[in-house]
């Protein structure tokens, strides 16, 4: 347990708190304050405080580079990165629009920035750095009202992206293409959710969060208002999806979809 020092105050704040956790290190991003970082010290046995980054109204954080370099988004659509514990923060992308969540393949070569009806596959390699690789939406992505559980994940190992709810239908794209291949109907099949209902009269279901398992690959990603935890799965992995009426659904990879499946809709 860490002590953040202060009460936030949220009022008139649109960025909240977000925190980032790898193995001896956590980020805890505070509105107004900026980002207190703690690393494990196995001699002292305690969590030690480091010099914080400057940066207010921060929306998303995760550690890459193994750990040694924060990236974090803002409110105003900033992507920064900062090298641990005393590096200086850099402006990699301006994406002009508030970042809701962000991402990074197995591979550690793009980071999946989640934004109002867009993703987005941003470069973090040398010269493709900061470099604005591809985009995922459409009109209804762009039209969703359920933009405030916003959020983007990659699947099958980088292959495919998880972005977009329409009515209860979470979008898988193509990563490299930017196309979309499917959808991930949380609506269909009423008799699947215990409630004995035909598909049109169920709830209007938010995606609200998401949580990728590979075989060999462990980790959980929390979105919107649900935290979730990857679960074991076989051949290849597993996501899983909760909703805002908290229906909790375990999906195959993509890579390793059933094209049988009645949960799965294919999307033109």
């Amino acid at each position: 347990m860490v002590d953040i020092g202060i009460r936030p105050n949220y009022q008139e704040i649109d960025s909240g708190m977000c925190l980032a956790y790898f193995k001896d290190r956590v980020a805890v991003s505070l509105p107004t304050m900026g980002v207190k970082l703690w690393v494990w010290s196995q001699g002292a046995g305690s969590w030690q405080a480091q010099q914080p980054i400057l940066r207010p109204n921060v929306t998303a954080l995760t550690f890459i580079e193994g750990g040694s370099t924060l990236l974090g988004g803002t409110v105003d659509g900033v992507l920064w990165a900062c090298e641990i514990p005393n590096g200086i923060i850099r402006a990699c992308a301006f994406l002009k629009t508030k970042i809701f969540s962000i991402d990074v393949n197995s591979a550690k070569t793009h980071a999946l920035i989640a934004c109002h009806g867009v993703s987005r596959l941003i470069g973090l390699q040398a010269e493709k750095r900061g470099k604005l690789e591809q985009s995922y939406a459409n009109k209804d992505t762009e039209s969703s009202p359920h933009q405030l559980h916003t959020f983007a994940c990659f699947t099958a190992r980088g292959q495919g992206v998880l972005f977009g709810d329409i009515k209860g239908c979470a979008l898988i794209w193509d990563t490299k293409k930017g196309t979309l291949v499917y959808g991930l109907d949380h609506v269909l099949g009423g008799e699947e959710h215990g409630q004995g209902m035909m598909a049109d009269s169920l709830p209007d279901e938010a995606v609200t969060a998401a949580a990728v398992r590979y075989a060999s690959v462990y980790g959980y990603v929390p979105f919107g208002d649900v935290f979730l935890q990857s679960l074991d799965a076989p051949n290849g992995g597993c996501i899983v999806t909760g909703t805002s009426t908290g229906l909790l659904s375990w999906w195959s990879q993509p890579a390793y979809a059933n094209s049988d499946s009645n949960k799965k809709t294919k999307v033109s």
